[in-house]
């Protein structure tokens, strides 16, 4: 054999083992997902650089906007004077899933970089903008976060971060995670942050505690604070489960 033609070969087969390994590497990260229903898909992302409280474990929540819907409700909607809790929220309208939708009497302008057709919008501080930049520079500020995602498929994504982390650490976190997260917004913070879920058998509350300058601390492990306002997913009418 030719020296040229052992040189291709070995160049042939260095492609194919760095096609293999990327296929495996796709292939495992996606198998990391678990299924909950038809369309939505959870997991657990360990945060490469640990957060000084908790568990520095961010959950995410993956849902196919084709098969579950996005609404807002708040107490502007039900007249109402005094919020609820996600879980509240979420038994009172019924829901499968809830999470903070900012603390306005009623949400404002679309969530433009989530390019779904909504029935609801609103109006809070970007995270990562398309096609995955991270908009926050870094600040000593931390706190717990809730925020709402949109993958590279354009699939809703549900982020919930009980140990706090600056929104720039946040960020960078999300964007090396494998999730193919593309664009977020900060929904909110702190002792309100919030995510509840509940479907068919699965169910589960997470809230908030520490705030910088507020209350820096992790010792709220008794209840969810109640909000004014909340984003909700429910099963569109087409959707099977």
């Amino acid at each position: 054999m030719s020296e040229r033609r052992h040189r291709r070969n070995v160049r042939a087969f260095i492609l194919v083992l760095c096609v293999g390994l990327a296929s495996l590497h796709a292939l495992r990260a996606d198998s990391d997902w678990k299924s909950i229903a038809k369309g939505m898909d959870y997991k657990y992302v360990a945060a490469k650089t640990p957060s000084a409280v908790g568990d520095s474990r961010i959950f995410i929540l993956r849902v196919d906007p084709n098969l579950w819907q996005l609404e807002a409700v708040g107490i502007s909607q039900t007249g109402e004077s005094s919020g609820h809790t996600a879980r509240d929220w979420s038994q009172r309208q019924k829901f499968s899933a809830a999470i903070n939708a900012g603390m306005f009497a009623a949400p404002g302008a679309r969530f433009v970089d989530i390019q779904k057709d909504y029935a609801s919008a609103l109006q809070n501080l970007r995270l990562i903008k398309k096609p995955g930049t991270n908009q926050w520079s870094q600040q000593f500020r931390q706190w717990n976060e809730a925020a709402l995602g949109e993958d590279d498929a354009g699939r809703i994504l549900l982020i919930y971060s009980r140990s706090p982390f600056s929104m720039h650490d946040l960020n960078n976190e999300l964007l090396a995670a494998g999730i193919g997260i593309v664009a977020a917004q900060h929904l909110e913070g702190g002792p309100e942050a919030q995510l509840y879920l509940h479907v068919g058998s699965f169910e589960m509350e997470m809230y908030g505690s520490y705030e910088t300058s507020f209350r820096k601390n992790d010792s709220n492990s008794s209840a969810a604070w109640p909000v004014p306002n909340i984003l909700g997913l429910r099963p569109r009418s087409t959707a099977s489960h």
